[in-house]
């Protein structure tokens, strides 16, 4: 468990707590045909093989953009970090805001999500996406409205014992509503940019974690974009074969240059959809829904909020963020002594970063977790990757002429790093 107790530490913003006592519900039963589901509980309770109990301490909180709630049956668990210290047990719900209120099945969903459980007779080291040989069953519902969330979990574990939780809390958490949706893969929007130019609205949208504008055009994975007259940005549904204005629009691989497309209202290229463009009350402030197909292929994103601005520049400087924080680089250690995995180690005050990739990808490719199992980072000697639920883009440029290296780590909620500079190599 080290590792979701660190993140919890590191990157998570407390939105308070819930204690749980008695309420006057219903005392524990234990059911006669020893099946308990989720929906047949009392609120704050769970079943082990039909044995209920109930949580006594709960809480909401935001991991990055993630929703978490954690149930406790100790009593008077105050902070939201406590829950996870000591010897205290809960059980532990997280997911991806595209997840939020839709009942998704634990052993097909591909949105993250994480279900974690030190109830003693119900041992769940970490059930997500890419890891739930934990369970051979699951469902859950995450509800969240007018600040109230509503969790209903129902598991079959591998040795057979049946859980079920069901939990209510009341308390603030940020809900990223914006989503981005690519030949049916739901994500968040993570990032939004925009320019004003001669008449001209530029918007661009990424479910990279990215803070600039050239950050998303050189390493994200993928992006959407949509160029349109002034006029265009009228809040009506406009129909791309039937558009008086002009507009461009695309969508931009940056792994696979292939699967992108530029259209404009002089060439569709076969594609049909619609877009809809609504200014708000500040120059930056949009709504914006487009539904775009072509052939196979389609792009889909519902956005309302501000976007960053596309003119800014960042001023990049050799350091590791994390939790808040700026270190700058002390030195870079690069190790090619494996015959296929290459290594780049990055260490500042408090912070020493690894990243590992196939020693191809050192030519400055674009690598991010999910393009291979054996692209990776250790941080602080906690392992980041697809595997752990982690998203992550490496690009590491190694010049062995002069021994130097440009590279940067990004599109993580817990960590990031750039650094150009001179080399070690072990």
């Amino acid at each position: 468990m080290k590792r979701v107790v660190y993140l919890l530490v590191a990157a998570v913003v407390v939105m308070g707590f819930v204690a749980c006592g008695d309420d006057g519900g219903e005392a524990p039963v234990v059911t006669d045909d020893g099946i308990v589901t989720s929906d047949e509980l009392q609120d704050n309770s769970f079943a082990i093989n039909g044995e209920v109990e109930s949580f006594k301490s709960l809480a909401l909180s935001n991991l990055g953009e993630y929703l978490c709630i954690v149930g406790s049956t100790q009593e008077g668990v105050g902070v939201f970090d406590d829950f996870f210290v000591g010897d205290n047990d809960y059980f532990y719900v997280a997911i991806s805001p595209v997840l939020k209120g839709a009942e998704f099945d634990m052993m097909t969903e591909s949105s993250l999500y994480t279900v974690i459980s030190t109830l003693a007779r119900a041992p769940l080291t970490e059930v997500t996406p890419a890891t739930h040989d934990e369970i051979t069953e699951g469902s859950c519902t995450f509800t969240y409205v007018d600040g109230e969330a509503i969790v209903f979990v129902d598991m079959v574990l591998s040795d057979g014992t049946m859980l079920a939780a069901r939990m209510r809390v009341k308390d603030e958490l940020v809900v990223n509503e914006n989503k981005i949706i690519r030949n049916g893969e739901v994500k968040p929007l993570r990032a939004s940019f925009c320019k004003q130019e001669e008449g001209m609205t530029y918007l661009y949208f990424t479910p990279a974690g990215v803070d600039y504008y050239a950050d998303m055009v050189e390493s994200a994975t993928w992006y959407v974009y949509l160029v349109v007259e002034d006029a265009l940005c009228s809040g009506e549904s406009i129909d791309l074969e039937a558009c008086d204005g002009y507009f461009e629009a695309g969508l931009v691989d940056n792994s696979y240059a292939p699967l992108s497309i530029a259209i404009t209202s002089d060439d569709l290229r076969g594609s049909t959809g619609t877009f809809l463009i609504r200014r708000g009350a500040a120059p930056d402030e949009f709504t914006v829904l487009m539904d775009v197909e072509w052939g196979l292929e389609s792009m889909e994103l519902m956005f309302s909020g501000k976007c960053g601005d596309a003119t800014v520049v960042e001023e990049r400087n050799n350091e590791i963020r994390f939790n808040g924080n700026a270190k700058s680089i002390s030195r870079a250690i690069i190790d090619r002594s494996d015959s296929e995995i290459w290594s780049l180690q990055l260490m500042a005050k408090g912070a020493d970063l690894v990243m590992y990739m196939p020693k191809e990808r050192f030519d400055g490719t674009i690598s991010g977790f999910s393009s291979d199992s054996r692209i990776y980072v250790s941080f602080n000697n906690e392992v980041m990757n697809k595997a752990n639920g982690f998203t992550g883009t490496l690009i590491i440029n190694f010049n062995e002429e002069d021994m130097t290296v440009e590279a940067e780590f990004m599109n993580n909620e817990v960590v990031g790093a750039y650094y150009v500079g001179s080399v070690e190599e072990v």
